[in-house]
């Protein structure tokens, strides 16, 4: 008599299944992995530092990487709105000189008729931002000079800006259906009126009411010399240092050790005010203005 088939036959017995260890503790995951944020922002502020630092560099198109000028840097900015308010009131004094001689025998320095030529805060604006713009030391007769030359594009400048207003109330006058454009508004409209040397220099040479001068190097070392001497005396930013250079006794002009530091301090803070924005691990927690710890970082 054949045995009936058992329902447990052919089952294999399965293997003892091991233990598994629980850890000791339990790894916080999500919202509650609080390192893991930390890590993931701090990452992320680090990431905005390296940002920032490039824009303190400028590449040039032949690959060269300079250091930008602070005139065209946020601390930059707010050392100019200090500076230009005294330097302002020092030119305006310096500015009464000139106008007592008119009418008189005396005749005018060249550091005086240059002074009178253009308002007191032209002067101030064009005086701060080239002190700005000397990213290194430099010797102080060079710094003059080039100061000067920036007068005289300023000057130049406001005269071909008064020539074309004058010309086309001339033509609206003659021939109210003139199409002579004003060239003056027509260079600013065209690069939005951020005009510099390069795109200035091109424009004055299509304008047949632009009127060029050409001042002497003596002549701008001198107006440049006594604009950046009010310049230091009118604040702790700049001085004027002698230093040994080729063996040879050289004055240099340069920020100060008070100034530098605060460049410095002002970089850092702005460094750490700009972090990548990038998505987080998860939703980050309230925040408690309470002032206590939140519940769940207790």
């Amino acid at each position: 008599m054949q045995q009936a088939d058992s329902p447990d036959q052919g089952l294999r017995v399965p293997p003892k299944v091991p233990l598994v260890k629980q850890p000791s503790e339990i790894v916080p995951v999500g919202p509650h992995d609080h390192r893991a944020q930390r890590e993931w922002e701090h990452y992320q502020v680090a990431k905005g530092i390296e940002r920032y630092r490039q824009t303190l560099q400028k590449v040039h198109e032949d690959g060269r990487v300079t250091r930008r000028g602070l005139q065209d840097l946020e601390p930059g900015q707010v050392i100019a709105k200090e500076l230009i308010g005294p330097l302002v009131e020092r030119i305006r004094q310096a500015q009464q000189a000139p106008m007592e001689k008119i009418g008189t025998r005396l005749t005018l320095s060249d550091a005086e008729w240059g002074l009178s030529l253009l308002p007191a805060e032209t002067l101030a604006a064009v005086t701060v931002l080239h002190a700005l713009s000397r990213a290194e030391p430099g010797p102080f007769t060079a710094c003059a000079i080039a100061l000067g030359t920036r007068v005289q594009h300023e000057w130049e400048y406001q005269n071909w800006k008064a020539a074309e207003a004058a010309a086309e109330k001339e033509r609206k006058q003659k021939d109210p259906e003139s199409q002579v454009p004003n060239l003056f508004k027509l260079m600013l409209a065209r690069n939005n009126r951020q005009i510099n040397e390069r795109i200035f220099a091109k424009w004055k040479k299509k304008a047949p009411l632009f009127c060029a001068v050409n001042w002497t190097t003596n002549l701008r070392a001198h107006i440049g010399s006594v604009l950046l001497g009010m310049l230091v005396e009118s604040n702790a930013w700049f001085e004027v240092v002698v230093e040994r250079v080729n063996m040879r006794q050289t004055r240099i002009f340069r920020m100060t050790e008070l100034g530098m530091a605060w460049v410095a301090d002002r970089h850092q803070q702005n460094e750490l005010m700009r972090p990548y924005l990038l998505p987080m691990i998860c939703e980050p927690l309230d925040y408690d203005y309470s002032g206590e710890a939140h519940p769940q970082l207790a």
